[in-house]
């Protein structure tokens, strides 16, 4: 039971601690975190205002709205703001508080942009209201002010384009005068006279292509009726080249023998070219005798 009561005040605690966080953190977003000073303003337009819309000084937060009724002055076109700023504030008394928005997108917001004067407005005073800018007119004289600005910075661009495009229509002029376009005429007979040479390259390419077909054909036709013959003839020739090979070193041998005669012989001849005529024996008599 000690352990589900602790557990109990830890969450109690808990919630306690966050539910706070959020009241200061509500406060810190709406400018209140502390005593203030009570202040009004009349506007003409308080389209986009409420309770809780932010006060600014200067661009920081020091305040909020804390209602918006009509003017009890008898002037029932315009309204008055009742607004709480951090106590002790100083406002100028020639402040003027602005209906703004810091983006297109952002909540508006009233921000008072702070006078020059030594002299501070007191709790309850009104401090001067500056009516709320139309926006439509500010982004519509923005758009025409980019506007301008793109096109005398385009201008200089624009205008060298246009000179250029000027060139490119004279020499497109100059290319179709009469004179080239007779020549351009006689270049596209020519190309037509050429492509017909091509359809007949072409159309002969087509049929040599067909007869070479039809000459593979004829050999694959042969090759496979006379496929057993051709294995033989290959089979015999194996066998006479293994024939010639076992025979090889004896017709080497032969062939040697034959070299060593024909050396011989071609020595003898140098030495006593009478062997031609009378034969070995007779061209050695004379040698004998001479002896």
């Amino acid at each position: 039971m000690r352990d589900d009561q602790r557990n109990y005040i830890m969450v109690g605690a808990f919630v306690i601690i966050m539910i706070a966080g959020l009241i200061l953190w509500i406060a810190l977003l709406s400018g209140r975190t502390g005593a203030t000073d009570t202040y009004y303003i009349h506007y003409a337009d308080v389209l986009g205002l409420s309770e809780g819309t932010q006060i600014y000084y200067n661009g920081y937060p020091v305040g909020m709205i804390e209602s918006i009724e009509p003017s009890h002055d008898g002037d029932d076109r315009l309204f008055r703001l009742e607004v709480s700023i951090r106590k002790g504030w100083k406002i100028p008394e020639d402040s003027k508080a602005e209906i703004t928005a810091s983006g297109l997108l952002s909540a508006v917001v009233i921000n008072i942009g702070g006078g020059s004067s030594t002299t501070a407005l007191s709790p309850g005073d009104q401090i001067q209201s500056v009516e709320a800018t139309n926006l439509l007119a500010v982004m519509t004289e923005a758009a025409s002010g980019f506007s301008e600005f793109l096109l005398d910075t385009l201008k200089p661009q624009l205008e060298g384009i246009v000179a250029d495009l000027g060139q490119t229509m004279d020499q497109v002029n100059t290319l179709l005068s009469p004179a080239n376009t007779g020549r351009i005429e006689r270049i596209l007979m020519n190309l037509e006279g050429v492509s017909e040479e091509v359809e007949g390259m072409t159309a002969g390419l087509t049929e040599t292509q067909t007869r070479l077909d039809n000459v593979l054909k004829q050999v694959e036709t042969l090759l496979t009726e006379n496929e057993d013959t051709i294995s033989q003839s290959v089979a015999d020739l194996h066998e006479s080249l293994e024939a010639i090979a076992r025979r090889a070193d004896a017709i080497a041998h032969n062939l040697e023998m034959t070299t060593r005669n024909m050396n011989e012989f071609s020595q003898q001849i140098r030495e006593n070219p009478g062997v031609i005529i009378r034969g070995r024996s007779a061209a050695e008599e004379p040698m004998g005798a001479s002896q």
